[in-house]
């Protein structure tokens, strides 16, 4: 017995020892993929339209895949953020209401990663800027204008411009007053020679020497 113990030992030990290894580097790999996540989306659970709390949120489905809290948590968050409020709706009630389910979600996170995190403290925690939370509310308020003037549900606020007409019309500047045209006069130059010249045309005088 312990003859074959030691047999089934040496010819199948190293093979059960990559097994185990490739399983538990396969789990370390699952983990920190779940982890990587969670860090992002702790860190940008004040900024929701960073583009790394955007690439983060895609890859939930995946990482988490498996976890049917987290995966639920996920998809009532997603349904939020894809319905913007009615333009006449407060935008803080839209904005707690993602925020709690956000922190519901990183709750369940937190739960399948091992981390004991209350919602009420991933609610409250967290800092961002209260400018960016400003520029937000304003982006998404343009979009939902303009998504109702493409859907025809709204229109552009438009006003015409008359201006006004002065009953005296002011001067033309000095500059830009015509001067009378001058009629151009005949220069007379003399070439080389010293024949006068007219009008660009050499006119050629002769003379008459009286003892010829």
């Amino acid at each position: 017995m312990d003859q074959r113990a030691i047999i089934f030992a040496t010819l199948f030990g190293p093979i059960l020892a990559v097994v185990v290894t490739r399983v538990v580097d396969k789990m370390r790999e699952r983990r920190d993929g779940k982890l990587r996540i969670f860090r992002i989306l702790m860190s940008t659970r004040r900024m929701r339209i960073s583009l790394d709390h955007v690439s983060a949120l895609n890859q939930v489905e995946i990482e988490f895949y498996g976890n049917n809290k987290v995966i639920s948590g996920w998809r009532q968050y997603m349904e939020h953020l894809s319905r913007p409020p009615a333009p006449n709706a407060p935008w803080n009630k839209w904005n707690d209401d993602a925020d709690t389910i956000l922190a519901k979600l990183l709750s369940e996170m937190a739960t399948d990663l091992g981390f004991n995190i209350s919602e009420l403290d991933i609610f409250k925690g967290g800092y961002a800027p209260e400018g960016w939370r400003n520029k937000e509310n304003r982006e998404a308020a343009f979009q939902a204008f303009f998504l109702d003037v493409a859907n025809h549900k709204n229109t552009l606020p438009i006003s015409v411009y008359h201006p006004r007409k002065n009953s005296q019309e002011r001067p033309v500047p000095a500059h830009f007053v015509e001067s009378p045209e001058v009629p151009a006069r005949p220069q007379s130059l003399s070439n080389s020679f010293g024949e006068p010249r007219v009008d660009g045309e050499v006119k050629r005088t002769t003379t008459l020497n009286p003892g010829t």
